[in-house]
């Protein structure tokens, strides 16, 4: 009981001290023109740049594949694969992000999110051997490897990492399919969820003057200071949610048996 009266005064002190506090303005009127999209300053100016970046990560996965056998031998090979790896991490980032923002501008132009997809499969099936290949590299082994080469210190911690995964690993063979399948195991539910709700007629709702959407602007309706508002926006929006629900669960099913069957593998 004590906590319970505690807490309503905590959250009377609170209330209080927002109600006299000024009004809260995330982003200045005045610099509202410089938060937009810009994607080609940002990642790419034409397609000949994405391209480009597309062949840099084949480039990547083909430095790595070379030193296949041999990640062991010598401090220099494993720091090798390393700055290969972090070159590669970075660049699957970029254009992972650049496919994700043009999907988010426009839900229909998925041209290179599905594109990104396909590369990171390919490079990861190429390249997910050196996981395995890793197994031996015992705590002894990498301490011996860092006083040789002490640049691979960096990266001590990234490849702790990998030598706890050792248990978890599949064959080679095993590991590259997995990696080649991803994007039909667990890379087509969310545009298909994405799709199914473009699909959904969620109507707009007048609110102070504006015809709002119960989906896009759920939040503003609910702040309406007409509570008639607010519940037809409530409503409509559960309505409509209620009308995916079968293809939400459909999707979602699928994927947690896709990773269970992985997981079960592992």
């Amino acid at each position: 009981m004590r906590h319970f009266a505690a807490s309503l005064l905590l959250a009377a002190a609170t209330a209080s001290g927002l109600a006299a506090a000024e009004a809260f303005e995330p982003v200045p009127e005045s610099q509202k023109p410089l938060y937009r999209f810009d994607l080609p300053r940002t990642f790419y100016a034409d397609e000949a740049g994405w391209k480009s970046d597309a062949g840099r990560l084949g480039a990547l996965a083909a430095r790595i594949e070379s030193l296949r056998g041999r990640l062991l031998e010598a401090p220099e090979n494993l720091l090798a694969l390393c700055g290969a790896q972090a070159e590669m991490a970075d660049l699957s980032l970029k254009l992972y992000a650049y496919g994700a923002f043009r999907a988010a501008v426009d839900t229909g132009d998925r041209k290179y999110a599905e594109a990104y997809q396909r590369l990171k499969a390919e490079s990861d099936a190429r390249t997910s051997f050196a996981g395995v290949e890793l197994s031996g590299l015992t705590p002894e082994k990498l301490r011996g490897f860092i006083e040789r080469e002490p640049r691979l210190e960096p990266f001590r911690h990234a490849l702790e990492g990998t030598a706890r995964l050792q248990p978890h690993l599949l064959p080679p063979a095993e590991e590259s399919l997995l990696a080649s399948l991803r994007p039909e195991l667990t890379g087509w539910q969310a545009p298909l969820f994405q799709r199914a709700f473009d699909r959904t007629d969620f109507p707009l709702v007048p609110s102070r003057g504006e015809e709002l959407s119960v989906l896009r602007d759920y939040e503003a309706l609910l702040k309406d200071p007409d509570r008639a508002v607010r519940e037809r926006a409530f409503r409509e929006h559960y309505a409509g949610l209620a009308s995916l629900s079968d293809l939400a669960s459909f999707a979602l099913l699928r994927e947690m048996r896709a990773l269970n069957a992985e997981a079960r593998m592992r």
